[in-house]
């Protein structure tokens, strides 16, 4: 007879830093990859020619910039014969003993299996910017203020005009070289910190980036 099995969805919630900060979006699938094949988890492929291991995955971070509670989904395939299903604590103690310095699983979630995929329910992310000492403008607040009273501001990306304006939620200045800001993440509208310091005549090199969190429609 053959094995039956459940498809559960799991949604985890992990931190990006250290090395794993300079890999890109493709490589970082490939990291999630071999931590999950090596915490011998069974897992679910797609269909096709070529089968791959089936993961939703969320916005990409920009390289050089860290998460800390960044987001994927997975779909495992557990027996289902013996009723044995790890438990979400044990799932995530198995992943991070499986993966490298900078990777880090903080949580983990079940989900409908054919639920909405994970970017279409991501509405806004949290950044932190913390800008070198040397280049914090001793007026940065006013700066602040005079950039969200402005009605449009109008930029290009990759030949494209948009408004950045209408991307930023909150700028909150935190510290003397520091501030928050919350920025759309939507598959159309995606708020991009960097662009914002610029706007703000910070030049965005001289800036660390750190996405805190993604904040996701209601009901999700």
């Amino acid at each position: 007879t053959s094995r039956r099995s459940a498809m559960i969805r799991y949604r985890i919630t992990f931190s990006k830093s250290g090395p794993l900060r300079y890999i890109s979006h493709l490589e970082l699938q490939r990291v999630w990859s071999r931590v999950l094949l090596r915490a011998k988890i069974p897992l679910t492929y797609t269909q096709g020619f070529h089968p791959t291991i089936k993961m939703g995955v969320a916005w990409p971070l920009p390289l050089g910039w860290t998460g800390e509670a960044e987001l994927i989904d997975f779909w495992f395939e557990f027996p289902t014969e013996r009723g044995e299903n790890p438990l979400p604590e044990e799932l995530q103690a198995r992943i991070n003993r499986a993966a490298p310095g900078g990777l880090r699983a903080t949580g983990l979630r079940t989900l409908e299996p054919y639920g909405h995929a994970l970017t279409t329910v991501i509405d806004t992310a949290d950044y932190l910017v913390e800008i070198d000492s040397a280049d914090v403008p001793s007026d940065l607040s006013g700066r602040i203020e005079e950039l969200l009273a402005r009605p449009t501001i109008e930029r290009t990306r990759r030949k494209r005009a948009y408004d950045l304006r209408g991307l930023i939620e909150t700028i909150d200045p935190i510290g003397p070289n520091s501030l928050r800001t919350r920025m759309a993440a939507r598959d159309s509208a995606m708020g991009r910190p960097d662009e914002l310091l610029d706007e703000l005549r910070i030049r965005p090199e001289n800036a660390a980036y750190t996405r805190l969190k993604f904040n996701l429609l209601p009901g999700e």
